[in-house]
């Protein structure tokens, strides 16, 4: 009787398995960013204002800017003076936040520049902006210098996971910038690819198998993956041939990582038994239903064997027992527990 080498059918199993970490995902992370208003259609120009005496000298030096959130402004008093729109009424310039009762939209006139409405990245109370002449983008992302930014509809910008209307999540750093690639958040580790979608399930990334669970943290040491079990190292690599945990030795099938188990395996010319449980064998092991014996380096035991004060014949590690076998040209027999008797 040998021990039967078992064939896990891995060539069929790793190309299903890999197929699902390649499936094409979306780009839609969010729908793109809205600006209300455009100041340049709407302001009056000082020459037929019904302010026109203002002088547009003021704003280059000391000037009176009230705060306020005025929301009944009217677009006849915005004044354009070189390439910066304020609003100015009776005499005043204001600043913050001005609501047009035209169309409801909503401009921030930066108290920082004089007034002046607000342009760029701008923090107000603890919160960061992006305008362009006073009106900000919100309600989706946008890409700018390179970097996509996500802003909720009150035109904050958006930091931490998001989930979009697929369901696919994707991050945003606390800078704003939508991350791509490794991510390590609160100690753990993420990928997404460049759409910024988070991975989930096994994803090859440089030439190696990484492994993320459902929530897309990156997974280490064993993990089963449909029905076979894998070993990940620290990095979050998987693991390849040889391969060393707590102390025992395992093999993982050099094509797809997977741990064989409970079989007999030729390697690099010499025969490995493993038990159920994927550790190697060293010394006396029943597997299958078969007591095995390998060195201590794993390697099946061939001939004759002294071992507790009775003498064992091994076939590639086999122990022979219940029978009569020639070995060398002369008949021995065996009994059931595998004790030469004669």
């Amino acid at each position: 009787m040998e021990l039967k080498r078992v064939w896990y059918g891995l060539a069929a199993m790793v190309a299903a398995v890999f197929a699902l970490a390649f499936v094409a995902l979306p780009n839609a992370y969010a729908d793109e960013a809205v600006i209300d208003g455009n100041l340049s259609d709407m302001v009056a120009s000082v020459d037929d204002s019904a302010d026109a005496s203002v002088d547009d000298s003021a704003v280059e030096g000391d000037l009176e800017v009230v705060p306020l959130d005025l929301k009944d402004a009217d677009y006849q008093y915005v004044r354009k003076i070189g390439d910066k729109y304020y609003y100015y009424y009776k005499g005043t310039y204001y600043d913050g936040w001005i609501t047009f009762k035209k169309d409801g939209a909503r401009y921030y006139f930066d108290p920082n520049d004089y007034g002046a409405a607000a342009n760029g990245w701008l923090k107000i109370s603890g919160k960061w902006y992006y305008f362009d002449d006073g009106s900000y983008y919100h309600s989706g992302a946008v890409t700018i210098d390179g970097y996509k930014y996500l802003f909720n509809d009150d035109g904050t910008m958006f930091t931490g996971w998001y989930q979009n209307d697929e369901g696919y999540w994707f991050y945003f750093a606390p800078s704003g910038k939508m991350q791509t690639g490794w991510v390590k958040v609160s100690g753990t580790w993420y990928y997404m690819v460049g759409s910024g979608t988070m991975q989930t399930g096994l994803q090859e990334i440089s030439g190696k198998y990484y492994y993320f669970g459902n929530n897309g943290k990156m997974r280490t040491g064993w993990q089963k993956i449909e029905g076979y079990w894998r070993y990940f190292k620290s990095s979050g690599a998987m693991a390849f041939g040889w391969t060393k945990v707590s102390n025992k030795w395992y093999y993982l099938d050099p094509n797809n990582g997977a741990m064989y188990s409970n079989c007999k395996e030729m390697i690099g010319g010499s025969y490995y038994i493993f038990k159920s449980s994927g550790e190697m064998v060293t010394g006396w092991a029943k597997v299958q239903g078969i007591w095995c014996y390998c060195k201590s380096n794993g390697v099946a035991y061939d001939g004759w064997l002294k071992s507790g004060g009775y003498w064992y014949y091994l076939y590639k590690g086999e122990m022979q027992k219940s029978d009569t076998y020639k070995i060398g040209g002369k008949a021995y027999t065996f009994d059931s527990s595998g004790h030469w008797v004669g």
